[in-house]
């Protein structure tokens, strides 16, 4: 569900978005509600990962580049439950040496259930991360990314 909030009929930008789904005949249930300051908001998708069918909803903030409002469903027999990417920082922790990092937001391929992203140490510039690449494998175990694999290069070239 879209909210508008703006009488503007030309540029008709959604300000706000919920996804609901039926939890029992003629009632639904909000799973996820979307209210950003700012944020290019579109419809949430059908997804194959790995064998399995998800709900995505993936909203980018204007002006990052790479940084999204992204959430994923995963539905079994109790109803939807969110997939917890929210793992992938202290993965990160773990792998990167101390004093490096990444951007937030992006570098999460859902379709291929890859985490990559170059990495930033200190002293580089915005505009050239010199730290090497990460990347992270999961699979997808009853609505929950186990890690299959973590590595760090710090020979990798940012591409």
């Amino acid at each position: 569900m879209f909210y508008f909030f703006d009488d503007d009929i030309v540029t008709r930008q959604i300000d706000w978005k919920s996804i609901l789904v039926k939890a029992a005949p003629g009632g639904f249930r909000e799973i996820y509600h979307l209210q950003p300051t700012q944020a290019i908001i579109g419809p949430s998708f059908l997804l194959k990962v790995g064998g399995h069918e998800i709900l995505a909803t993936h909203d980018q903030v204007p002006g990052t580049m790479n940084n999204y409002y992204e959430d994923y469903f995963w539905f079994d027999r109790d109803g939807p439950a969110r997939i917890d990417i929210d793992i992938i920082p202290k993965i990160l922790k773990a792998v990167l040496p101390a004093g490096s990092s990444v951007w937030k937001g992006g570098g999460l391929d859902i379709k291929t259930l890859t985490y990559r992203m170059p990495v930033w140490e200190e002293g580089n510039g915005n505009c050239c991360p010199a730290g090497g690449m990460v990347e992270i494998k999961f699979r997808l175990d009853d609505g929950r990314l186990v890690v299959t694999d973590k590595h760090f290069n710090p020979h990798a070239k940012a591409e």
